[in-house]
């Protein structure tokens, strides 16, 4: 069963933990992930601003997250 592997996995490697997000968190990640494939997409056709428009209003919740980061410095 699944918990079953979660306890051997567990034991072998204590750090080995899943972070369990709240329904909530959930939805913000999803809904940044969809942003962030949007502005993927934008910057593929070439509109640069639109895709940092994006990109920053996803910075702007997270500035900690290297792939936006990297994103933006593509995007100018």
């Amino acid at each position: 069963s699944y918990c079953a592997q979660r306890v051997a996995a567990l034991s072998a490697n204590p750090n080995d933990t899943q972070k369990m997000l709240t329904q909530a968190q959930q939805a913000a990640a999803k809904a940044t992930q969809e942003l962030f494939d949007e502005a993927v997409q934008l910057q593929q056709a070439g509109k640069y601003d639109d895709a940092l428009t994006k990109y920053m209003q996803i910075w702007a919740a997270n500035q900690t997250d290297a792939n936006t980061a990297y994103a933006i410095g593509t995007a100018q």
